[in-house]
């Protein structure tokens, strides 16, 4: 039912990036020395909800730069969108479809819990004082996983708690 919701308004669906994530972008300055940017990865882009990818493209952010700029994020998008030759589309609508996407978001990787465990085992964790400590702060197995986990756990815990 939620994914019909976010795709029942075709104004709300597009041809979309997959994720958008930083690793995805590339910059450069051209000869004026003005910076530019440009968009890799576009293996499994599709049509898809704005609101959902959205919220793909912001989930990394710190919880603090996400519930301070959400309003402004999607006001900006729906002007530009709208400048550019898009549909007018209700921020409201989009904040909505971002939040609901970082609920399901959890869902998800609260089947991660068991990798979280084997990344960093349980005796570890009453000593661990806060998300920049080694154990759960730096790559593990050459990886971001886990740190990348657990601050989007938070982010999303936040949402749900703070935001209301």
């Amino acid at each position: 039912e939620i994914n019909y919701w976010k795709h029942s308004n075709p104004d709300y669906v597009a041809l979309i990036h997959q994720n958008l994530n930083v690793d995805n972008a590339y910059f450069w300055r051209d000869e004026q020395g003005k910076l530019d940017c440009g968009i890799f990865d576009w293996g499994a882009m599709g049509s898809s909800c704005i609101g959902h990818k959205l919220w793909w493209w912001v989930y990394c952010s710190d919880y603090e730069i996400f519930r301070d700029n959400l309003k402004g994020f999607m006001r900006t998008f729906v002007d530009t969108y709208q400048e550019f030759g898009g549909p007018t589309l209700d921020a409201e609508v989009l904040e909505m479809m971002v939040i609901i996407t970082a609920m399901e978001q959890m869902a998800g990787l609260v089947a991660a819990v068991p990798q979280i465990m084997r990344m960093c085992p349980g005796k570890e964790w009453p000593t661990i004082e806060d998300r920049y400590d080694p154990r759960i702060g730096e790559n593990i197995d050459g990886k971001s996983t886990l740190r990348l986990y657990l601050a989007v756990m938070c982010t999303i815990m936040r949402i749900i708690e703070e935001m209301k």
